[in-house]
Formats: structure tokens, sequence, C-alpha cells
């Protein structure tokens, strides 16, 4: 009886071990490449997304300098009409950050859904006075039979250097081997 045991503790102890060693999980709900050739892309298509609007968002931003114009090309994608809700209506609102301001935009944002079409792009430019990273927020409702469904997007657009060099607030000295040490200060409060 007690091999028995130990030879059931064994095989669910294996089994344990492979599955932890195979288990991969993706929970990202946009994937976001580094710039190449001055172009930030991404898209939510194959990632792990919440219940919500069955919509996908791929996009591509340029990078520029601060008071220059980048071109942001979002293309929606959902399934077609047929499948969500004969003729309905993609509505989209946008807004962003503080500091970044968009051209070209058309409106309304209301995009007409249209059987055997999964792709609808949407193209304006977008700007800065200052250097930083923004981000476009996208906010997408459809109605799904008699359920309005919703979807939340960030797009990131890069505005000049946005690489700034960490400041310490702490004291820095050497420790005995020559290490460098920083001192931070500390405040203490009695409840």
């Amino acid at each position: 009886m007690k091999s028995k045991n130990n030879i059931l503790a064994l095989i669910t102890l294996t089994i344990s071990m492979t599955a932890c060693a195979k288990t991969e999980t993706n929970l990202t709900t946009a994937s976001t490449k580094q710039p190449t050739n001055n172009k930030l892309s991404g898209s939510t298509k194959g990632t792990y997304a919440k219940p919500g609007a069955p919509v996908q968002l791929s996009h591509v931003t340029t990078k520029v300098e601060a008071g220059e114009a980048s071109r942001v090309d979002l293309v929606f994608s959902t399934q077609a009409v047929d499948e969500i809700n004969r003729g309905g209506i993609m509505a989209v609102k946008i807004n962003t950050d503080s500091g970044l301001n968009l051209q070209d935009l058309p409106h309304p944002l209301d995009i007409q859904l249209e059987p055997n079409k999964t792709d609808y792009p949407l193209s304006f430019t977008a700007s800065s006075a200052l250097s930083g990273l923004y981000y476009i927020n996208v906010f997408v409702s459809m109605q799904v039979g008699s359920n309005t469904m919703n979807r939340a997007f960030a797009v990131p657009v890069q505005v000049g250097n946005t690489t700034q060099p960490l400041k310490s607030l702490g004291a820095e000295s050497r420790d005995e081997n020559n290490q460098p040490v920083i001192s931070m200060p500390a405040q203490e409060t009695v409840k």
C-alpha cells in the first residue's frame, strides 16, 4: 500500500513538473514593437483580451521631433457583419494625453460595418510642442445582439527623445570597498 502511494505521488509530481515547464501564458492586451525606422507599431491580434466588443486594433505611428506631425494609422478588425449585427455601427471615441494634439481626425467617428468586410482603417496626424511619450486613448462601442459591448486601447506616440537620466534624491558616497552607496532620506511617522 505504501509503495502504491509513493508511485502515485511520483507520477503526480512528474506530471505537475512537466505541465509547469510547458505552461506559457500571454496576458498582455497589446504587443508593441520598439521603433524601427522611426515607426512604432503594435497589434492586439492574437493576444489575450477580456470579454468585450469583438474588435482588435493594429497601429503604426511615426516617431517625430517636437513640433512635427506624426502620422497615426489605425486598423480596426472585427468579424464579418453577418456574425455580429447585420449592418451595425462601430462607435469610436478618441482622446489624448495632455499636450498631444490631433489633426485631420474625421468627425463623427462612427464606422458603418459592412457585409464581408473585416478591416476598417483610420488615419490622422498627432503632434506636440514638447518631447515625451504620449498616448492616444481609443474607446470602441458596438451593439452585439441586444448588448452594447466596449473595448479600450492605448496607442503610443513618441515625440522627440524620451530617455532622460535618472536623478537620485539621496547623497552618494563610497563604502570601504570603494563601491557607490546612495543614502536616501527617511522620514518616520508614529501613529
